[in-house]
């Protein structure tokens, strides 16, 4: 079997993944409306007047898109990792294949 070289060190950042960054775009947008959302209308139903919704709103509507954001973030760099070993397994596969039909020959 051959030695991988170790000085070949290729780092991926999540920030450079296509779906990464949509999903965390995603994510700090639901996690910011949700969260505006979710005490605007709590404070409504409780008959807060407009200056209170809106300012508990905007308060957890930035607590949620940090939230979100981070829940994303978390979720996307285990999806990287688990592509990464799913396509390290393939090609590990595919070594092994050719190795076998090299030995048959």
């Amino acid at each position: 079997m051959s030695d991988v070289s170790t000085s070949a060190h290729t780092e991926i950042a999540v920030r450079s993944h296509p779906r990464s960054v949509s999903l965390i775009r995603r994510g700090k947008g639901v996690g910011g409306l949700g969260g505006f959302a979710l005490a605007a209308s709590a404070s409504a139903l409780h008959g807060a007047v407009l200056f209170d919704l809106v300012l508990r709103g905007l308060a957890a509507g930035a607590i949620g898109y940090l939230l979100g954001w981070a829940a994303a973030v978390y979720t996307a760099r285990h999806l990287l990792k688990a592509e990464v070993q799913a396509a390290a397994e393939r090609a590990l596969e595919r070594h092994r294949r050719w190795q076998a039909g090299a030995a048959d020959r």
